[in-house]
């Protein structure tokens, strides 16, 4: 069972990787974005990230009943994490409890590291913490949806 359930969650960690890395590619030469001067920094992050939401639908995939459940609650957990992360005002800009609220977010982290790559030109030190938080919080995520797993599979 638990070989299962990580080829699973091997395949749409790797669809996800490969998924960022076409928009990486692609708006690099459509749009002329500049990913910044780190690609061992952009490479991080864009595994960090990748993992954190892989972990993130792991755990909605282990509470829901059925895909279609599944794919209704992702749709609102990913609205709600953009709304708080920052993707539609700057964080910054928030209620100092709702900005503390935000950095519980995979959406704030990679928000945040990717900014210090391609709007303030950082390096790998510098998105090291969010690196760290999105590697933790992935950590988290896994450990509650495997052990939902784990209850589902002995009832």
């Amino acid at each position: 069972n638990s070989e299962i359930l990580l080829g699973k969650i091997g395949g749409v960690f790797l669809t996800g990787l490969l998924q960022f890395v076409v928009f990486v590619i692609a708006s690099r030469f459509i749009f002329q974005l500049n990913w910044g001067s780190s690609l061992t920094g952009l490479v991080l992050m864009t595994l960090a990230v990748v993992l954190a939401f892989t972990s993130l639908g792991t755990l909605i995939a282990a509470f829901a009943r059925d895909e279609n459940q599944a794919n209704i609650i992702g749709t609102v957990v990913t609205l709600v994490f953009a709304a708080l992360g920052g993707n539609f005002a700057p964080a910054q800009n928030f209620p100092t409890w709702l900005e503390q609220l935000s950095k519980i977010t995979i959406t704030r982290w990679g928000l945040d590291g990717f900014s210090d790559l391609t709007m303030h030109n950082l390096g790998l030190g510098d998105v090291m913490p969010e690196v760290s938080v999105l590697i933790g919080l992935s950590a988290v995520l896994f450990a509650l949806a495997l052990t939902r797993f784990q209850r589902r599979i002995a009832r």
